[in-house]
């Protein structure tokens, strides 16, 4: 039996080897052409394959193609420009929203450590009874003990140089170097209290956990930006709408899981923020700058223009 289930395993490892050949520029060209795309400028599409990745332009090209058809032939007319339109688009709304989410990150992490500081001094990060689960805070303070030994910011060497007692650096110091993928664990792991409430108050927001959710969802779509990841026909992590938020929101969110719930989060955040912050018209420049997107397909509700909150 043992020499039987041998061999089914060689058998599915050799069935399963990849043999795909690589294709030059030329050669994708071609097969997409074999495939019923149109090219306006031909060369002008051997110039972006030069600097853009193939396979992540064909997540873009993917939802215009019959995938149930010989080949995956791409339905009706297509041309390479209108794709490679999206594909533009996305990279500078990936960009926008990339700024965007820094000044949230930046402002999160200094309500947390002003907060709580406040209240229990500058090491409360290492009192594990602040936390919710024990063995998420030792993982987290694993972590956080990496981040500073190998940290090469100044005021982490100044103090482990003239300080020994706590070992580790006050949270002002500590949370500065961390990912804002870290703060948004490190926040939900916090245990609910005034503290916390006292965080969500100031960005508008009288439940904690609306926070909690809206971090992690912000944390996930910024790395997806930082790793220039396809945000256009995308499905989230779905945005809890707050029930009674301190200032407008939208009445129509659309889908929880598509892109349009979590700008709006951003927007509400950044209003928080900075009332004079400009995302709401770099977005609609945006929008305006590429007139043939549908922004159907990021979950933009068709009325979403005469909400009060983008007004």
């Amino acid at each position: 039996m043992g020499q039987v289930i041998s061999i089914l395993i060689i058998f599915m490892l050799i069935s399963m080897q990849y043999s795909k050949p690589s294709y030059s520029v030329q050669n994708q060209i071609e097969r997409l052409k074999g495939k019923g795309l149109q090219f306006e400028k031909e060369y002008e599409a051997e110039s972006f394959f030069q600097y853009n990745n193939y396979y992540r332009w064909k997540g873009y090209a993917y939802h215009f193609q019959d995938h149930n058809a010989l080949n995956s032939l791409f339905t009706k007319t297509t041309h390479f420009e209108t794709i490679t339109e999206i594909y533009n688009f996305d990279r500078e709304l990936r960009s926008l929203i990339f700024s965007s989410i820094e000044t949230i990150e930046i402002a999160l992490k200094a309500q947390i450590i002003y907060q709580y500081s406040l209240v229990y001094g500058s090491h409360w990060y290492l009192n594990p009874d602040l936390f919710r689960d024990k063995r998420m805070y030792l993982d987290s303070m694993k972590v956080l003990f990496g981040e500073v030994s190998g940290s090469k910011e100044m005021f982490i060497g100044h103090y482990l140089n003239k300080y020994n007692d706590p070992s580790l650096p006050p949270v002002w110091s500590c949370l500065e170097i961390v990912s804002f993928g870290y703060m948004s664990k490190f926040f939900k792991n916090l245990k609910g209290g005034n503290c916390k409430k006292d965080v969500a108050q100031m960005f508008g927001l009288a439940d904690p956990n609306i926070l909690d959710n809206w971090i992690q969802c912000i944390s996930v779509l910024r790395n997806i930006c930082a790793h220039h990841g396809r945000l256009w026909r995308r499905k989230f992590l779905p945005v809890t709408i707050p029930k009674n938020p301190s200032k407008c929101f939208v009445n129509d969110i659309g889908s929880p899981f598509d892109l349009y719930a979590p700008i709006c989060c951003i927007k509400y955040l950044s209003d928080r923020i900075n009332p004079n912050n400009d995302f709401k018209e770099k977005l609609k420049i945006l929008l305006n700058k590429y007139p043939s997107i549908d922004t159907k397909y990021l979950g933009f509700p068709l009325d979403w223009k005469q909400e009060m909150f983008w007004k």
